[in-house]
């Protein structure tokens, strides 16, 4: 598969119809993909200050939730020890159905 960079991913719409098949999941999955594109276009690791610093939107708790959830099925990598979360090649092939044309 090749890897896309995150701007290469169309974020105007929502990720509806995904593999999340949750609205709230699939909207952190929209912010994790343009915090990557802010982050100098890559898949890094970020913690959960940095999302929130990152989001332009009021941020809730229950987006840490979504964040622990995408951990537990795979689809982000999640170091307790530092908190941190990082994309992962599952996450990037399921937001690469959005890939621009």
């Amino acid at each position: 598969m090749d890897i896309p960079k995150p701007s290469q991913i169309d974020t105007k719409n929502h990720f509806f119809n995904s593999v999340w098949e949750h609205c709230e999941t699939e909207t952190v999955a929209r912010n994790i993909v343009l915090i990557s594109e802010w982050n100098d276009d890559e898949w890094k690791p970020f913690t959960w200050e940095q999302y929130k610093d990152m989001c332009k939107h009021k941020v809730s708790n229950g987006e840490y939730g979504e964040l622990t959830s995408m951990a537990k099925t795979g689809h982000l990598d999640h170091n307790k020890k530092t908190d941190t979360f990082a994309p992962n090649i599952r996450f990037v092939a399921e937001v690469s159905k959005w890939k621009k044309a």
